[in-house]
């Protein structure tokens, strides 16, 4: 593989077809042409569009400081994904960006008509915070879940 090179492997769940994992792998410049951690798993139901994902498997426990390897993947802006069809935005960012007294915080948002409207996002129908990515993932599949049973 060279540099700069993106690999995207789909996973279908057999079982529920109506939802479709999405792993991602990146090998990049700049860290020794390392292996970036994958995606984690996410159970995203039929009809959601993902407009960004970098929500990776990583040990958040360990940042403590700036020598963390994936500080930089810390930031505010790590998944949002959106459903027109039920009129809603998750959206997951690292709080403070790349600080190591952070953490992930999930919010749910109404959508609305006009692309621009920060008091929707002012008035989150949903929050959430961890340090802990198996808490947040977890949460995410649980409020997708609820939102397509009409309960969010």
């Amino acid at each position: 593989m060279g540099q700069g090179q993106i690999l995207t492997e789909y996973v279908f769940n057999s079982e529920a077809a109506d939802y479709c994992a999405i792993c991602t792998t990146f090998v990049y410049e700049g860290r020794g042409n390392s292996v970036k951690p994958k995606l984690v798993p996410l159970r995203i139901p039929s009809g959601w569009m993902v407009s960004y994902n970098n929500f990776l498997e990583l040990s958040t426990e360990e940042f403590t400081d700036d020598t963390f390897k994936y500080e930089i993947d810390l930031d505010e802006d790590i998944l949002q994904i959106s459903s027109q069809a039920h009129r809603r935005i998750l959206d997951l960012g690292w709080y403070p960006s790349f600080h190591p007294d952070g953490q992930y915080k999930i919010m749910l948002v109404e959508l609305v008509e006009k692309e621009i409207q920060p008091e929707k996002w002012d008035d989150p129908l949903f929050t959430f915070s961890s340090r802990s990515v198996n808490e947040i993932k977890d949460k995410i599949d649980l409020v997708l879940q609820q939102v397509v049973e009409g309960r969010l």
